[in-house]
């Protein structure tokens, strides 16, 4: 069985974006408004950078590894298809670099959406590989919020236990996911337009089916 579960990830990333609503409601609200989570905008751009898990150099990247959010997937070389449901298909790359910094990673999946790169899913396994992505993330990004304690800290300890760290921009997330009883974590990179375009799209879908009734 696929270590990563095609199908079980197309459900989790087609149900209304749950990572991003599940952080909506665990976020505090002024975090929740300057990061433009789901329906929020953000006023005031200056007043950002203050914010814990706040990175505008995440919209300078808006991707990974040079492949930026919204791409088409024919533009996309060296994909294999793993999993399709929803309007959402979901590629490896046959020749995938699966070192980030000193970690060794188990996959990254990239989730197309209606042909448009929408997520960037990485799973590895144990707490070193995990200290080291979180390393590499906030050398990237900057210091990550976390709805779990009121501390930013990164010291090691915080990865013995259920954890998430999210890092945001006003186009895009970072959500890395630890749990204490489970060998693998998570990486979700996520779209902000191409998730609230998945959104429009199933509002729509329950709208026209309510309509038949």
């Amino acid at each position: 069985m696929k270590y990563l579960y095609p199908f079980g990830l197309v459900l989790f990333l087609s149900t209304t974006t749950q990572a991003q609503d599940w952080l909506t409601s665990e976020k505090p609200k002024f975090l929740t408004d300057t990061a433009r989570f789901i329906t929020a905008t953000v006023d005031t751009v200056a007043d950002a950078p203050a914010l814990a898990g706040f990175s505008a150099e995440m919209d300078k990247r808006y991707g990974f590894r040079g492949l930026r959010f919204e791409t088409p997937v024919a533009q996309v070389k060296g994909l294999k298809l793993v999993g399709s449901r929803d309007g959402i298909s979901i590629y490896e790359k046959i020749a995938e670099n699966k070192i980030l910094g000193n970690a060794r990673l188990k996959a990254i999946q990239y989730c197309f959406y209606k042909g448009q790169l929408a997520n960037i899913y990485i799973t590895a396994t144990g707490s070193t590989n995990a200290q080291e992505v979180v390393k590499v993330l906030m050398e990237a990004y900057g210091i990550p919020y976390s709805p779990q304690s009121d501390d930013e800290s990164d010291d090691e300890s915080d990865l013995e236990e259920d954890r998430d760290y999210l890092w945001s921009g006003n186009t895009m997330t970072i959500l890395l996911s630890v749990h204490a009883y489970e060998p693998d974590f998570t990486v979700l990179f996520s779209s902000m337009p191409m998730s609230d375009k998945q959104r429009r799209d199933k509002e729509m879908r329950v709208k026209q089916a309510a309509e038949k009734l």
